[in-house]
């Protein structure tokens, strides 16, 4: 492993990138060694030729929850580096430290459902990290939908909950909140019933926020095409139409239980 590790600084960036993709094959028992590696590219800026080799490595080495305190260092520094002058808005280089974090947190909060199950400490480390940036604001979103379980009302209601206080506070969060809470149960499906999700639409609706309702109407959107806009969902989007919030109501006749 030492050996590989040592290639993955060869100055042909190709060989380099190489070595980092046969590292994915010598996980098992290796993964601390093979994520710091890889944290290490992720941290050289004066490299931009190899980094996405290595972030899709140290994503690997991560994936099980033994690299947790690697991935969250990395974050922090990312997070914590200054921008060069010249790399700022300039024509070769923009931003290097925040691409590469917001490309770590696309990955680590994309994985599949039962691996994000195993990774809850390592999204609230980096939520810590990033939480007084007011700039991460969506980057911090993504993290807590990524480690909600959806497979039960009261702990989906908990999960969501910092994302609501979040958005009653940036209103203008919500449109963001809405699109990736419909990507992600989306894509879970299987681990969560249609009639919790109903069950989900009651417990937010009893909140006056408009955060909880926009939520709301999300999940109900997506129960009522699971359940064909059934009963049970008909009266609950009826009820939204009749809100005494105008935004609510508008939210609520913008989605069509069968279309013309």
């Amino acid at each position: 492993m030492r050996w590989i590790t040592g290639i993955a600084g060869h100055a042909d960036p190709i060989v380099a990138r190489e070595a980092f993709r046969s590292m994915i094959s010598w996980l098992n028992g290796n993964e601390e060694v093979i994520a710091t590696c890889a944290s290490s590219t992720l941290l050289d800026f004066q490299d931009s030729t190899r980094w996405k080799a290595a972030l899709d490595t140290l994503i690997a080495a991560c994936s099980e929850g033994k690299t947790d305190e690697q991935v969250i260092e990395v974050c922090r520094q990312l997070a914590a580096t200054e921008t060069v002058d010249e790399w700022n808005a300039g024509n070769e280089r923009d931003l290097p430290e925040r691409q590469r974090l917001l490309a770590l947190i696309d990955k680590v909060t994309s994985l599949s459902l039962p691996e994000r199950r195993m990774l809850v400490p390592l999204y609230a480390g980096i939520i810590t990290c990033l939480k007084s940036d007011e700039t991460m604001k969506l980057a911090v979103v993504r993290l807590h939908l990524a480690m909600t379980d959806w497979s039960k009302a009261d702990l989906a209601i908990d999960g969501l909950e910092p994302v609501i206080d979040m958005v009653n506070r940036q209103p203008y969060v919500l449109d963001f909140v809405k699109r990736k809470v419909s990507r992600i149960v989306n894509a879970s499906k299987g681990y969560w019933k249609r009639e919790d999700l109903l069950q989900m639409v009651d417990q937010l609706n009893t909140r006056p926020h408009m955060a909880a309702f926009g939520v709301g109407l999300c999940l109900l959107k997506i129960a009522g095409e699971g359940l064909l806009w059934n009963e049970d969902c008909t009266d609950r989007l009826r009820v939204y139409r009749n809100h005494e919030q105008e935004a609510v109501r508008l939210m609520a006749l913008d989605i069509w239980t069968t279309l013309e």
